[in-house]
């Protein structure tokens, strides 16, 4: 068996390297999760299927995919719109639409991700193919009524009578074993499909498919890796590099690795099965463009530096046995940010938010509160501080103005600072024009990959190597964790004064080490601005993707980093501060974001 497999790879592989059908027609894809079923159904819950659906999505449509033309089935779109329930009903309706009036160019894929099982029609259990029909089953599926099933042979059928060039059909279904709960109900076996409709199943006949709960924030293996092999890494694999995936790349691909996950991580055997004829296995199923946009940039009209971020999932907060962080911070809880997005690679310093805005309020300046502190001293290429939030987002819509950007901030011309902070509207993260980081990107850029407090662990030891603090910003060293404790008794003002008499201050930026991301200044220096409105227990409650608090009614907002006045704990990059939207400290400031256009 394992030879033949060997073989069947070979050949895939082999198909990979000869020329390609680059379709110059449209690409329709439908995607059904189905992760948890009515109660009493006797389904068992499956955590990950409407993630695959979802992520499948952003994938296809980030490799070239008309957004429009992906149509995407789960419970959660179903309900904000019924018509994406994925019911018996809608599915047959989406796979009409899908197949329908297509062209000789044009391909389609249709991923299903859910529970199916195979009935035979007679009782013995060595009934052949003929004898049985294989099942997906849809939200509204019951097991005491068969009737509200989906024949995987009507899919075919459909894609088979489809004039489009390309037809694939994805599979995940093998999830458990029915054979406990009815006689009459088999293990899901993969039927072979018509001649011109190549099908990928999870796994090969009495095989079990299962879940890659470590990987991208948790998929089944199968279509873990069907998107991983879309992203490019099948081109790179078992293609030939030119920067697209077909067919004959993503299978090969798709089997080593789920062969290989399932063995090694889960023990157990998963080898998904390819049917196919050979000619139907070499059309483009995607052209992963590498992320769009420079590595970095400079802004034209005043310069200002930004590096791209590319994120991934990450653990964000702190985790519960670490006593030294606050409640705020937890629970630590997995995130994933579906956009690139650029970042300030230093804090919008003195110069640049005089020459965007024609002030400087810094209290570290020639003019500041501090000048006696800074005095002599070239404040330029220091950190704007004293700026509240919402003089962080008029900045912000300037720079856009500036850079012929539409104003990213929606704001009321009229009222004071706080009723319009109050009105502000922020738009979906995909908006042009500049803007504050979220709590969750700027977590994610200031841990640059680590899951530590700091970038060099979980202790404050090396901490002055990058970052400006208390204990380093002034004339004269102290232990400013200790003062606290010994002298401060919860007085913050106490601590200041500490910090003032001790010539702390703001340094220029940059001056420091940077992190991974070559990001300066992430911890202290100022603490800086977050897109978010805060609120204490907001952890608790924090969807997943791109999470941001959007309550611009709340009294407060988020800043991160620590500054220069304050000592080492509060520097983590877990740590979370809150001001008013219109309140303004000597240790107040900002970086800029944009995103990433898709």
């Amino acid at each position: 068996m394992r030879a033949l497999r060997g073989i069947l790879l070979l050949a895939v592989a082999c198909v990979a390297s000869t020329s390609v059908a680059y379709a110059a027609g449209k690409r329709y894809a439908l995607l059904v999760g189905v992760g948890k079923y009515p109660e009493g159904s006797g389904f068992p819950v499956l955590p990950y299927a409407e993630r695959d659906a979802e992520v499948l999505a952003r994938v296809l449509v980030a490799s070239g995919y008309d957004r429009q033309l992906v149509r995407v089935l789960t419970l959660t779109r179903g309900a904000r719109d019924p018509r994406f329930l994925p019911t018996l009903r809608n599915i047959r309706r989406e796979l009409e639409l899908i197949t329908r009036d297509r062209q000789p160019d044009d391909s389609i894929v249709i991923a299903l991700a859910g529970h199916g099982f195979t009935r035979r029609e007679t009782n013995p259990p060595q009934a052949s193919p003929q004898e049985r029909k294989t099942f997906f089953c849809p939200l509204d599926s019951d097991l005491s009524d068969l009737g509200g099933l989906l024949p995987l042979g009507e899919i075919y059928t459909l894609l088979a009578e489809s004039k489009a060039g390309g037809k694939l059909l994805l599979v995940d279904a093998a999830r458990w074993n029915p054979d406990q709960a009815s006689t009459s109900l088999s293990f899901f076996l993969p039927p072979p499909p018509p001649d011109s409709v190549s099908a990928f199943y999870s796994s090969s006949a009495n095989q079990l498919a299962w879940d890659a709960h470590d990987q991208g924030g948790g998929h089944g293996v199968f279509f873990h890796h069907v998107i991983e092999a879309l992203k490019g890494d099948a081109d790179q694999e078992f293609g030939n590099k030119d920067g697209y995936v077909s067919l004959g790349e993503l299978v090969p691909y798709v089997q080593k690795n789920v062969e290989d996950y399932s063995r090694r991580r889960i023990g157990a055997v998963q080898a998904p099965y390819f049917l196919s004829k050979p000619e139907t296995n070499q059309f483009i199923l995607a052209s992963p463009r590498k992320s769009p946009g420079p590595p970095a940039f400079v802004t034209r009209s005043v310069p200002i530096k930004l590096l791209k971020i590319v994120p991934t999932v990450f653990r964000m907060g702190s985790p519960e046995n670490q006593a030294a962080d606050y409640p705020e911070e937890k629970p630590q809880h997995q995130v994933r940010l579906t956009r690139d997005y650029y970042l300030g690679q230093t804090e919008i310093t003195q110069a640049q938010y005089l020459a965007v805005t024609g002030k400087n309020p810094s209290n570290c300046s020639a003019q500041g509160r501090l000048r006696s502190i800074v005095a002599g001293q070239d404040t330029r290429a220091f950190p704007v501080e004293n700026v509240s939030w919402f003089d962080a987002i008029v900045f912000c819509n300037e720079l856009s103005r500036r850079e012929k950007l539409e104003p990213y901030y929606l704001i009321a011309s009229e009222g004071t600072d706080l009723e319009k902070a109050r009105s502000v509207r922020i738009p979906d993260l995909e908006a042009s024009g500049y803007r504050l980081p979220t709590e969750a990107e700027w977590e994610f850029a200031a841990r640059a990959g680590v899951e530590t407090r700091f970038p060099f662990g979980d202790t404050e030891v090396g901490i002055e190597a990058v970052a400006w603090f208390a204990d380093n910003s002034g004339r004269v060293r102290w232990d400013s964790q200790r003062f606290w404790k010994e002298f401060c008794k919860g007085d913050k003002v106490t601590f200041i004064v500490q910090a003032i008499r001790s010539g702390c201050q703001t340094h220029p930026v940059a001056s420091l080490r940077p992190n991974a991301f070559d990001l300066y200044d992430m911890h202290g220096n100022v603490q800086e601005w977050c897109a978010d409105a805060y609120r204490t227990a907001y952890y608790r409650s924090d969807r997943v993707d791109d999470p941001i608090n959007l309550n611009m009614y709340l009294p407060l907002r988020s800043l991160r980093g620590g500054s220069f006045a304050d000592g080492a704990e509060c520097l983590p990059a877990s740590r979370r501060l809150a001001l008013g939207p219109t309140e303004a400290t000597m240790c107040t400031g900002f970086r800029i974001a944009l995103t990433l256009p898709q």
